[in-house]
C-alpha cells in the first residue's frame, strides 16, 4: 500500500520508475524471504505467508516479484550489481512458488513469463528462454514430490475435490455467481463473502460450514462488490493494461532501452489470468503493479517516443 502511494506521488520519470520497481521486487523478495524463514506450513506441507497471506496469495506476490525481476535482468541499461541482485531474487521467489504448491501461481507465472519472453527484442529473447526453462527445470527437479503431483494433476486435466466436492472451487464459483444476481447492484460487501457463504451453508443445515473465499478474483468482485464494482474492477485493468502496454511497444527497445520494461504487460497479463484460480482481486502488490504501470506510461509520454 505504502508503494502504492510513493508511485503516486512520484513524478514521471524513466529513474523513478526504475527505483519503484526495484522496491517492488525487494518487497516481494523480502515477504518471500520472510514466509521462508518464519517456516510455517500447512495443508499437506504449503508454505503460507506472513501476516494474513495464505500459500495462494504468497504465489501470486512471488510471481508479480520474479517477473519484475526478470525484467530488471532483461534491460540492458541494468548494471551487473543489480542483475545479480535480481538473479537472486528470481531464485527466492521461484523457491516460494515451488514451496507453495499453488497451481495458480505456477500458471501466473508461467504465462507471464511466455509473454515476457514473446516480448522480447532480436536475441534477447532466446536468453530469457533459455533462462526461463533452466528455472522451470530446477522447479520441477529440486521441487517436492507434492509439489509436481499437484502441477502434474492440473496439466493432465484430473478431476480433484475442487470438482466434485462441496467447498471445491466449481462449486465455490457457482455460489459466488448465485450471490451475484441475488444482490447485483451493492453484492454481500466488501471481503464478506467469506461469512455470506459460512451462514449460508449454516442456513442449510449443513455441518463442518467453513468461511472459504471463491478463488475466483472475477466473482470474488461481482459477488462482494455487485455487477457495478465488477465493472470498475475490469476497467481498472484494462486501463492498466493499456498504459503497461505503451512501455512494451517495440520501438521502445531501440529508441530509448531504459524506458522498454515489458514485463509491466506481462506481469498484468498472468494477474489476469491467474485471476480465474486465485481470489486475489483486493491484492496489495497488484495495487501497486496497477499504479507503477500508469507511471511508466506517463513517462514514456513525457519523452515523447515515436511509435
Amino acid at each position: 500500500f505504502m508503494l502504492a502511494i510513493a508511485i503516486l506521488a512520484s513524478r514521471p520519470t524513466t529513474a523513478a520508475v526504475e527505483y519503484l520497481q526495484r522496491a517492488l521486487v525487494i518487497g516481494c523478495t523480502a515477504t518471500a524471504a520472510g514466509s521462508l524463514a518464519r517456516g510455517v506450513y500447512v495443508e499437506a506441507g504449503r508454505l503460507s505467508g506472513v501476516g494474513t497471506l495464505d500459500p495462494n496469495d504468497l504465489a501470486a506476490v512471488a510471481s508479480i516479484g520474479a517477473l519484475a525481476a526478470l525484467g530488471i535482468i532483461m534491460r540492458r541499461t541494468t548494471r551487473p550489481l543489480a542483475r545479480l541482485l535480481s538473479l537472486v531474487a528470481v531464485g527466492v521467489l521461484v523457491l516460494v512458488i515451488v514451496k507453495t504448491g499453488s497451481r495458480g501461481g505456477v500458471l501466473a507465472v508461467a504465462t507471464g513469463s511466455l509473454v515476457l519472453v514473446a516480448l522480447q527484442p532480436g536475441a534477447r529473447r532466446l536468453g530469457l528462454a533459455a533462462l526461463v526453462v533452466i528455472a522451470a527445470a530446477s522447479a520441477w527437479s529440486f521441487g517436492p514430490e507434492s509439489f509436481r503431483e499437484r502441477i502434474g494433476s492440473m496439466v493432465a486435466g484430473q478431476k480433484d475435490y475442487n470438482a466434485t466436492e462441496y467447498y471445491g472451487r466449481d462449486a465455490l464459483r457457482e455460489r459466488a455467481l448465485q450471490y451475484t444476481f441475488e444482490r447485483p447492484i451493492f453484492g454481500v460487501g466488501w471481503q464478506m463473502f467469506g461469512e455470506y457463504e459460512g451462514r449460508s451453508c449454516m442456513a442449510q443445515g449443513r455441518r463442518g460450514c467453513k468461511w472459504m473465499a471463491p478463488h475466483n478474483m472475477y466473482v470474488q468482485v461481482s459477488s462482494e462488490l455487485g455487477l457495478p464494482g465488477l465493472l470498475l474492477f475490469l476497467g481498472l485493468l484494462v486501463a492498466a493494461l493499456r498504459a503497461a502496454w505503451q512501455t512494451a511497444r517495440p520501438s521502445l527497445a531501440r529508441l530509448r532501452p531504459a524506458a522498454f520494461r515489458p514485463e509491466l504487460f506481462a506481469t498484468l497479463v498472468s494477474y489476469c489470468v491467474s485471476g480465474y484460480f486465485l481470489s486475489h482481486a483486493y491484492l496489495y502488490v497488484a495495487v501497486a503493479l496497477m499504479a507503477l504501470s500508469e507511471l511508466a506510461a506517463a513517462a514514456v509520454r513525457r519523452g515523447a517516443v515515436v511509435a
